[in-house]
């Protein structure tokens, strides 16, 4: 008959499409295989082989030893600023205690001194002389002039008709001096000065008065000048 004809045909078609080389098994009972675009992603791609392998492999060497570098470098920078800063502190603190060594001496002076005033103005007389007040404020001048000497500073007070020195005197005004002897010397001293005994400078000066000598005009009038101003 005509219909199993086109039957047999059918499946003889069927059978020499699954026999045909490079296709793939189709099971009839089983789903639709998964088109192309919807399978998972593509595998990374793999490392290439040979030379250009292993300058892959020493390049991210370089980059990871690199990167540890770095981070040790940074790690190293902020010991270093911890320790800077551990080392200021610490030289602040003996700057602090050494110039309570040094001024120690000082302060104890001044503490004795203030209480000397104290104790003289709690027990003056009612009645005292300008020569007793005067002596009074020697003793205590005398006292701080102790105090600086245990500084290493010295009162630099010229005795009049020194030789007047820059390094030590300040002129404050010149006077005319007596004699020729007595000239560029100390007349009087207004303000004593104090001198560092150490370096052997002046920290402040004395101020003084100067002597200076000015010779006398000499008489330059001739006889006949003179015999014309003469008294008739």
């Amino acid at each position: 008959m005509p219909t199993n004809h086109l039957v047999d045909g059918v499946d003889q078609f069927n059978s020499d499409v699954d026999e045909a080389p490079g296709s793939p098994a189709v099971d009839p009972g089983g789903p639709d295989p998964a088109p192309a675009d919807l399978a998972g992603p593509d595998p990374a791609p793999a490392e290439p082989a040979g030379p250009d392998g292993q300058a892959w492999r020493d390049l991210v060497a370089a980059v990871s030893g690199l990167t540890d570098s770095m981070a040790a470098a940074g790690e190293r920078a902020a010991a270093r600023e911890r320790v800077v800063e551990r080392l200021f502190a610490e030289n602040d603190r003996l700057r602090a205690g050494e110039r309570l060594t040094v001024l120690r001496p000082v302060v104890v002076d001044l503490q004795r001194i203030r209480n000397d005033l104290l104790r003289q103005a709690a027990t003056l007389p009612a009645e005292m002389s300008t020569g007793q007040v005067a002596d009074l404020l020697r003793s205590f001048a005398f006292d701080a002039e102790q105090t600086l000497e245990r500084c290493g500073v010295q009162i630099i007070r010229p005795d009049v008709g020194a030789a007047f020195d820059s390094s030590r005197h300040r002129a404050a005004a010149a006077v005319a001096a007596p004699g020729a002897e007595l000239d560029a010397t100390v007349a009087e001293v207004l303000a004593d000065g104090y001198l560092d005994v150490v370096a052997d400078r002046a920290i402040s000066t004395a101020v003084v008065r100067v002597y200076r000598w000015s010779p006398p005009p000499t008489d330059t009038a001739t006889p006949a000048e003179v015999d014309a101003a003469a008294p008739r």
